[in-house]
This record gives C-alpha cells, sequence and structure tokens, in this order.
C-alpha cells in the first residue's frame, strides 16, 4: 500500500514538472544566471533559450517570446536600449507586413 502511495507521489511530481516546463520559458545568460518567463499558451517551443548565441533582431522575430515579454529582460539586462529595440521593433514590422502583402 505505501508503496503504491508513492509511485502515485512521483507520478503527480512528474506531471507538475512537466506541466510548469509546458508553461514556462527559462532564458539563459550564462550558466549561473537565468531568467523565467511565463509563456502565453502550454508549448515545449522555446522552453530553453539561451541569450548569448542569437542577436537580439533574431529574438525579436520570434513570437512566442515577445508575447512572454522578452524584450523587458533584454532592456532590464541592458543588452539592448529603448532606441535600438523600437528600431528593431519597427523593422520587424516593416517586414512582416511585406510578407503579407
Amino acid at each position: 500500500m505505501l508503496t503504491r502511495i508513492k509511485q502515485y507521489i512521483w507520478i503527480g511530481l512528474a506531471i507538475a514538472v512537466f506541466y510548469y516546463l509546458l508553461n514556462h520559458h527559462f532564458i539563459i545568460f550564462n550558466y549561473k544566471d537565468f531568467e523565467i518567463l511565463r509563456k502565453s499558451e502550454p508549448t515545449l517551443e522555446y522552453t530553453f533559450f539561451s541569450l548569448k548565441q542569437v542577436e537580439p533582431m533574431e529574438i525579436l522575430q520570434i513570437d512566442a517570446l515577445i508575447d512572454a515579454g522578452i524584450e523587458d529582460v533584454m532592456l532590464d539586462r541592458g543588452l539592448i536600449t529603448e532606441e535600438r529595440l523600437d528600431h528593431y521593433l519597427d523593422i520587424i514590422e516593416k517586414l512582416k507586413a511585406r510578407q503579407t502583402k
């Protein structure tokens, strides 16, 4: 009986961890420094994302990260300035407008 309860607890814990991973982005700056953002919808896309490997322009083109608020993290950490962010967002908006035509 006790063994069965332990199994249920472990199964419940595994489900809880998986649910947490589905609903959060882990934005990694280096191996000891990361930030957690809430996803707009449960998915495994971009669950773990490193800002060191990608240019800001490429990051800002990912809708899932924009919906989670990645631009605020980039501003807070000093990875991008407000003016540069606005410039990139304008460029991305123009590119998306051209693609829909």
